[in-house]
């Protein structure tokens, strides 16, 4: 009680607000990179899984055909079954990344290169051909991306 008769408030003082502040403030430095290494990581899963089911596609047409057609009607040079894919045009994905290829004169190609948030991903454009191929552009190597 204070000499009025009145009890005593109690609560934080500035000091206890700011070190909680601080540490709310370090702990997001730390934890925000990671997130968004972490989103990167998955998109470039999904970019994989799509580059693979591509990949499948361009096999299933040489098995019916003999060969490795190219399918381009709207002469942008990259296959267009391969573009119209439910993998490829989903709108979360084309966000992310773009995709190109299809048959060449020895065999495929696929390529998909990241764009706006994903493209300062360490990996860079992922390929991969009808070998089975992988490749990374980016710094962190094909090992480390696939």
């Amino acid at each position: 009680m204070n000499s009025f008769g009145q009890p005593r408030v109690r609560g934080f003082t500035l000091i206890e607000l700011l070190i909680a502040v601080a540490i709310v403030g370090l702990l997001a430095a730390v934890a925000y990179p990671s997130y968004m290494q972490h989103i990167q990581h998955s998109w470039r899963e999904s970019a994989r899984l799509c580059l693979m089911d591509m990949a499948q596609q361009m096999e299933r047409r040489y098995a019916a055909e003999l060969a490795y057609t190219l399918v381009d009607a709207d002469g942008d040079g990259n296959d267009d079954l391969l573009m119209g894919s439910s993998c490829v045009s989903a709108g979360d994905m084309k966000s992310r990344y773009q995709f190109s290829g299809g048959p060449n004169k020895t065999g495929f190609s696929v390529l998909a290169t990241p764009i706006n948030g994903q493209a300062s991903d360490e990996c860079g454009s992922l390929g991969l051909d009808q070998s089975g191929n992988q490749t990374a552009s980016g710094s962190a190597g094909a090992a480390n991306c696939w």
